[in-house]
């Protein structure tokens, strides 16, 4: 209590000359060094993300410093990340964003992509699932997103997207038809009615993946 008081008086008696001097004195915000060769050495056990990984964070995995007790570690954050999403459920406004950051601790610390130890699918069918009937969602970028990475990794991806189609999930983004048709170009499939190509997208987010669909399907 007594060091903020001090500090308070400080800064009302702070005259032009002392804030100067003060503000020669601050360090700069320091940026994490990465050492490139850690990452170079380990690439074949990285699976690349169209939306680009953090060094820091593939740096922090492949280190040998961070290899120490890594288990322990990840046991311990998994096990607080999964509390965080039980009490945003029951006491938040927005309750997606502990998933969310779930989602970004997982794939930061499982680089290699989906595997067992990583139980990226089992959480991601679990977001998805969770707020699926939320109307607060439909139209959230972050949901749709959560979405196409379950979808990525799953043995029928244009499933997933005929059934985002037939709730109306993310329907008002291009980024919905952009991704829908490719799972169905790679799948050889074509689309069996016309909802998507009829959808009331915004026009000026949704007009270039509408487009794209309706040549998938013609």
């Amino acid at each position: 209590m007594l060091g903020e008081r001090v500090e308070r008086l400080w800064s009302a008696m702070a005259t032009p000359a002392r804030q100067a001097h003060s503000a020669q004195h601050q360090q700069p915000p320091q940026t994490p060094v990465v050492d490139a060769d850690v990452i170079l050495e380990h690439k074949e056990n990285i699976k690349p993300l169209a939306s680009g990984r953090r060094a820091a964070a593939l740096a922090d995995v492949f280190t040998p410093k961070s290899k120490e007790n890594r288990s322990a570690r990840l046991a311990t954050d998994k096990k607080k990340h999964t509390k965080e999403c039980d009490d945003a459920l029951d006491n938040d406004d927005d309750p997606l964003a502990a998933f969310v950051r779930f989602v970004d601790w997982t794939i930061d610390n499982y680089p290699q992509g989906e595997c067992v130890e990583s139980g990226l699918l089992e959480l991601l069918e679990f977001a998805t699932r969770t707020f699926a009937d939320s109307p607060l969602y439909k139209n959230d970028m972050r949901y749709l997103k959560l979405w196409i990475l379950y979808a990525s990794i799953v043995d029928h991806p244009a499933k997933i997207y005929a059934y985002l189609n037939t709730n109306e999930i993310g329907s008002g983004y291009s980024l919905f038809y952009e991704e829908y048709c490719n799972a169905l170009e790679r799948g050889g499939q074509y689309v069996h009615s016309t909802r998507p190509i009829e959808s009331d997208a915004d026009e000026a987010d949704g007009s270039i993946g509408i487009e794209k669909l309706q040549r998938c399907t013609t």
